[in-house]
């Protein structure tokens, strides 16, 4: 609060004080969510190592794309996965790098839960819309060791 000026006590008023206006909430630029966006794809590394990976992609209702990041973690699998997000193109990101023999994807629907801006850093109009989940229908024989990539079913 400040006061008013001694000009304005000496007129008549008495010691009234002025409450300063409060600045207007800014409102979100936009809505900002993740979801899959083509295939998903598996294969096995040079180190006999299993990756599953879907394409995904962001979307901003907004002007600017606010680059952020993302990350995905499974049902299965001690592994997460994740990177910055710069535009709402289409992108392939791979989940898992664990040794193929024994691995616990194989035979299993794998649930995969990706989630952008998972710290919430963009104010935005529905911060309850930014993670999707991806399932995966992982087949029990592994893809082949050659490093082969194969489209695997996903939803």
């Amino acid at each position: 609060m400040r006061r008013l000026t001694s000009a304005l006590v000496c007129t008549g008023l008495a010691a009234a004080t002025l409450v300063a206006a409060a600045p207007a909430a800014a409102m979100p630029a936009g809505d900002l969510t993740i979801h899959r966006a083509g295939t998903c794809e598996w294969y096995q590394d040079s180190g006999a190592n299993l990756w599953i990976a879907p394409v995904l992609a962001a979307n901003w209702t907004g002007k600017i794309f606010p680059s952020n990041a993302f990350n995905m973690r499974s049902n299965y699998g001690k592994r997460t996965a994740g990177g910055p997000v710069t535009s709402a193109a289409p992108f392939r990101w791979a989940i898992g790098g664990e040794p193929t023999a024994g691995n616990s994807f194989l035979g299993h629907t794998v649930l995969l839960t990706a989630a952008i801006d998972p710290i919430n850093t963009v104010y935005e109009l529905d911060e309850s819309n930014n993670t999707t989940v991806i399932t995966v229908l992982v087949p029990a024989t592994p893809p082949p060791a050659t490093g082969t990539v194969l489209t695997i079913p996903c939803s």
